[in-house]
């Protein structure tokens, strides 16, 4: 600015940078005007707008190392102002423009002068001195010097006094708003300054580019987001161009005032933050020193951050994660800077600016991985951008093959809760699950197909008979520690066969095969909670791909559908026979189509062993058969107060079967949510 006021201003953050009192009181009493005013149009009033006021500027003394130029000196404090009110749990309406108006309460002096006087002595600014009671000689000078800045708000005083509130280019807007109260009905309007035309959208001038909205604001002191292009706009209401430190970013505006590059340092933070705090309370207290220190932005339901890990990394990658919850988000590797705005986040990445939707899906990290889709096939990158160069990666429970970092399998890892191990002692032949030492853990139906663990649970899948062309199956879970086991999904014809967890989204997916037991066609289940689903893949399994030797399997969760390979194979023959693979496709299934997995009828539960022993020994002869049908099942089990109707003689070496065998499902008329 080339205005008194801008000079002003211009020296009071100077001073105030380097840490003078008198400098930042000055900024204070050439600012507060406009900021309370800026709080006023938020629907905040009274003695919340002081208090608001009072901790915006605590905010300011706290970061004068990085006051900006004169220019944005505005435009950054809202941004301050943002950020504020997002630590007290407030937004900001998306569509907010704030007054251009500049009258301002001529009784603001005296309360202002209050709250400068706590504040300066809440932040231990005031000397010995200036310590007095509030009709002191200070708190007048101050109030006189409050006075001319109320004053000030006229063109006259302007000349007289500060000249703080007057701009040139804004006195010419307000005039521009004025005389087009008709941009509504008409695309321009004519200046009443220079009796040029000013055009709803944009407008070019010798000072710059400028932004009239449809409601006839011009818009100042603010980001814009024009398509795939983000501006910055001054106090005057011209964009910014040039070079631009703003917080401990430095912001590379092109000459049209385009955002093109984005800059900081990247110092490792030292202090307590949210991320650090939710690190330590996963028990990952050894990551947080990955955080870059003043990146991390809350935003609505996310928090952005810069994370690197390794010391020699070249550049760190931007994630985000749930503020409540522990989903976290990687958005893009390779990041010099970036802002997040009201309908994107815009980061810097090889010198260039990409946008990222704030309601899109980033590849949901899975301790500290990604995966690419790369020429149809999914490739496993780390949270550096660097492809894995292991032949298996281990993730979470879930373990990856991998050939040039090409994902070619997943497969699940042992099912362990704490440090105890659970093992099928054969998979779909044998009901038995054992322990590391080899003791049976719980025997049920006729044979454990799939296992895994989530948490302090351990699901399964368990065949409860083979008869017929098609075996019937059932999803139970059985917390170790207590164990109390529950059926989390209905009986269903065919099997599971492969059961990966995500604890990053914490659900279960599965490999569902419905039909005979040597079929190879496969769907997508999923157990989320004490709930299982199967998936509506009709949008993705289209064509005559599979022939119907196809299945689809999970890869990689995201957040509103499961990353899959939809893949063709060999005919089956046997149950456990190895399915060779022909090809296969990069699909992403989405999970906003689903349905309850199984059907209602009662069913047989889990025998347990007690706490120390297993389960007694028992041969073909003297167990009692397998249920051939669900309807005899349903009437068999209808009420079972101990074990007698399940598979292992009646002993007291073991626990009696668990109470609280569930109805669980109904897929008459299949619900989907």
């Amino acid at each position: 600015m080339n205005t008194q006021a801008g000079l002003l201003l211009s020296d009071a953050i100077r001073r105030a940078r380097a840490g003078e009192n008198a400098g930042f009181e000055d900024l204070y009493l050439l600012s507060y005007q406009k900021t309370y005013r800026d709080i006023l149009a938020l629907g905040i009033s009274g003695e919340a707008a002081w208090e608001l006021l009072a901790a915006l500027y605590a905010e300011v003394w706290q970061k004068r190392a990085n006051l900006p130029e004169a220019g944005i000196f505005r435009s950054w404090l809202r941004v301050l102002l943002r950020d504020c009110l997002k630590q007290r749990g407030r937004e900001i309406p998306a569509t907010l423009e704030f007054p251009a108006d500049y009258t301002v309460e001529k009784g603001l002096t005296e309360k202002a002068t209050t709250v400068l006087i706590a504040l300066e002595e809440r932040l231990g600014l005031l000397g010995e001195t200036k310590k007095r009671r509030p009709g002191s000689r200070f708190q007048t000078n101050m109030q006189w010097l409050l006075t001319l800045g109320t004053i000030a708000a006229t063109a006259a005083a302007v000349s007289l006094l500060f000249g703080f509130l007057n701009r040139e280019s804004g006195a010419i807007h307000r005039a521009k708003a004025v005389v087009s109260s008709a941009v509504e009905t008409s695309a321009q309007t004519v200046s009443a300054s220079s009796g040029a035309l000013a055009y709803t959208g944009w407008n070019e001038s010798a000072r710059g580019r400028s932004y009239l909205t449809a409601g006839g604001q011009w818009l100042e002191s603010c980001w814009f987001e024009d398509g795939d292009t983000l501006y910055c706009f001054n106090e005057d209401g011209y964009v910014l161009t040039g070079n631009q430190n703003m917080e401990h970013e430095t912001f590379h505006f092109g000459k049209n005032g385009a955002l093109e590059n984005i800059t900081r340092g990247f110092e490792r933070e030292q202090g307590r933050t949210v991320i650090s705090e939710k690190m330590k309370e996963a028990g990952k207290a050894e990551a947080a020193s990955g955080i870059i220190a003043n990146s991390i932005t809350i935003d609505g339901d996310w928090i952005y951050y810069l994370y690197m890990e390794a010391d020699n990394a070249a550049l760190p990658s931007l994630l985000r994660v749930r503020r409540e919850g522990s989903d976290t988000q990687i958005i893009a590797d390779k990041v010099s800077g970036y802002t997040v705005q009201q309908k994107a986040v815009w980061y810097a990445r090889e010198n260039k600016i990409e946008r990222f939707a704030k309601e899109g899906s980033g590849a949901a990290i899975g301790a500290g991985f990604y995966v690419e889709n790369e020429g149809n096939r999914y490739v496993l990158m780390d949270r550096f951008g660097k492809r894995v160069s292991e032949d298996m990666q281990s993730i979470n429970g879930r373990r990856y093959i991998l050939s040039d970092a090409v994902i070619q399998d997943v497969i699940p890892e042992t099912a362990a809760v704490g440090t105890q191990h659970f093992y099928a002692a054969a998979a779909g032949e044998s009901p038995s699950v054992l322990t590391d030492e080899g003791k049976e853990f719980l025997r049920h139906g006729a044979a454990i197909d799939a296992m895994t663990a989530l948490d302090a649970d351990l699901y399964y899948s368990v065949m409860l008979s083979k008869e017929g062309a098609t075996p019937s199956s059932q999803i139970w879970k059985i917390n170790v520690k207590t164990k109390e086991a529950e059926a989390v999904s209905g009986v269903f014809p065919g099997r599971v066969v492969r059961m990966l967890p995500y604890p990053e989204t914490g659900v279960i997916y599965m490999e569902y095969r419905p039909g005979s037991l040597g079929s190879v066609y496969g769907q997508l289940a999923m157990i989320r909670g004490d709930e299982s689903y199967l998936l509506n893949d009709s949008t993705i399994r289209v064509g005559d791909f599979g022939k119907g030797n196809d299945r689809l399997l999970p890869v990689w969760a995201m957040e509103d559908s499961i990353l899959a390979y939809w893949e063709n194979c060999e005919p089956g023959a046997t149950i456990n026979a190895e399915v060779k693979v022909l090809d296969y496709q990069a699909v992403a299934v989405p999970l906003t189509k689903k349905r309850r997995l199984g059907s209602y009828q009662k069913s047989e539960k889990p025998l347990i062993a007690p706490e120390k022993g297993s389960l007694p020994e028992t041969t073909a002869e003297e167990s009692p058969a397998i249920v051939e049908s669900t309807e005899a099942k349903a009437r068999q089990v209808e009420s079972v107060p101990t074990g007698e109707n399940f598979v292992g003689e009646r002993t007291t070496d073991w626990t009696e079967p668990l109470n609280g065998s569930r109805d669980y499902g109904i897929l008459e008329a299949p619900a989907e949510d």
